[in-house]
């Protein structure tokens, strides 16, 4: 082998030394980074056991209007918005097994497809005041809104550093506690 040939596989042996040492780093990094959140996410859990929700806290109710139970009524409430848009997307048959007895049997009351339909309704009721609410709130950042008050553990960290929220921190909190303002208002 010639002495250009082996400076060039030198070379190339190094390069490939520093990549893996970049990956390394990256891998670690991550690792490190994960393991922060699931120890300040153990660090969120009560002496009961419970999930202690965080840095979710209730609005001033001096201020909003809102009592503490209210508030923790309507947060819930959003966090069903996920099922609602599953079960949306995909209940849509009514069709099932019949039972075949001797027995005679009594009537539910309605037709599947009838009680299916009204219950489409009201999901699609629920999911739309809440995303008009999040509209309503504020349009520029209803998207990040919608997705913190639908999901549990969103915090603004995550909406700055994965979704990239074009507003301060201070002004996603009181778009927040509007949100839940107006949604009390509309849901009495």
């Amino acid at each position: 082998m010639s002495i250009r040939n082996a400076c060039i596989v030198e070379k190339s042996i190094l390069l490939i030394r520093q990549e893996r040492i970049v990956r390394a780093r990256i891998t670690e990094g991550y690792s490190q980074w994960v393991a922060g959140i699931d120890l300040r996410t153990r660090a969120n859990i009560d002496s009961k056991g419970g999930d202690s929700l965080g840095n979710v806290r209730p609005l001033n109710h001096s201020k909003y209007g809102i009592s503490k139970n209210r508030f923790w009524e309507l947060y819930y409430w959003c966090l069903q918005y996920g099922e609602w848009k599953d079960e949306l997307k995909y209940k849509t048959d009514t069709v099932g097994s019949t039972e075949i007895t001797d027995m005679p049997t009594g009537h539910n009351g309605g037709d599947a497809t009838q009680q299916l339909a009204m219950r489409r309704v009201m999901l699609e009721q629920n999911c739309r005041l809440i995303e008009q609410t999040a509209i309503e709130a504020d349009p520029d950042i209803y998207q990040h809104l919608l997705k913190a008050v639908t999901e549990d553990g969103v915090t603004y960290r995550y909406l700055n550093m994965i979704m990239e929220i074009p507003c301060s921190h201070n002004t996603y909190y009181d778009r927040r506690r509007k949100f839940y303002w107006l949604l009390d208002k509309r849901k009495k």
